[in-house]
């Protein structure tokens, strides 16, 4: 496997590859390396998969969970030597990118532009913070420039409800008119809850509308089991409240 065009690219964390690295270097992890054995070694559940894809997108792994050569490289490789070979690593998995961009030299925006060849789109955030964030580890750059979350030119629902929640209503034609108006809209009976997702979704209560918004983007994993867990908890509670379910016929005392 291997990072090509119209392919898949890594988007793990960074943080989580370069603990599954400090493993490698410091224990002995069970082969062939699995979700579980990720696991194991401190990968939590949600994001084991993908962390396992980019190890192998790295060619650090085979296709079967065995260690590369340049994962045992890594492995032997002294504190000085490391960053020059995870160096090398990232220069050959990148190569596609490193043959016309230069993370060091190039704005944000053009990195992130070349990052468009790969898939899916929803996750080429993370790939562009995964290849800056390991460019730092191997001292090709200093500092890891923010990326936004959504894709250049694209903008989720709620981000333009957002906006337009934000945007001052347009003035009257005259002052004559002002009087005849309509009123606007009230604002939402909750201020703190987010803006709807879209129209569609009027006819939801706004504490609904609200835990709707926290829901990933399509295709995204969700942050943590916890994070999941919970907002299925405060789903089912504020539904009890928003829309009661009648009593069944034998359980009317009434």
């Amino acid at each position: 496997m291997s990072i090509t065009k119209d392919g898949p690219a890594p988007y793990t964390s960074t943080p989580t590859l370069m603990r599954v690295l400090d493993g490698f270097r410091n224990r002995n992890p069970r082969t062939p390396v699995t979700h579980e054995v990720l696991e194991l070694m401190g990968v939590s559940n949600s994001i084991a998969p993908r962390t396992l894809q980019a190890l192998k997108l790295l060619d650090l792994l085979t296709d079967e969970g065995q260690p590369t050569p340049a994962l045992i490289g890594l492995r032997e490789a002294d504190l000085e030597e490391f960053p020059h070979r995870l160096g090398e690593v990232v220069q050959a998995a990148y190569s596609e990118i490193f043959a016309y961009r230069d993370p060091a030299t190039d704005p944000p925006e053009r990195i992130v532009d070349a990052f468009r060849m790969y898939n899916p789109a929803s996750m080429r955030p993370r790939m562009v913070r995964l290849f800056y964030g390991l460019c730092k580890e191997t001292g090709l750059i200093e500092e890891i420039p923010p990326i936004e979350n959504a894709p250049p030119g694209v903008r989720m629902p709620r981000d333009r409800a957002r906006k337009a929640a934000a945007s001052p209503a347009p003035p009257s034609a005259n002052k004559g008119e002002s009087a005849q108006a309509p009123p606007s809209p009230p604002a939402a009976s909750t201020p703190s809850l987010r803006p709807k997702p879209s129209e569609d979704l009027s006819h939801l209560h706004a504490a609904l509308v609200g835990l709707l918004a926290m829901v990933p983007p399509a295709n995204e994993a969700w942050a943590s089991r916890e994070r999941f867990d919970s907002f299925k908890a405060a789903w089912d509670a504020t539904l009890q409240v928003c829309n009661p379910v009648p009593l069944k016929d034998d359980d009317d005392t009434g």
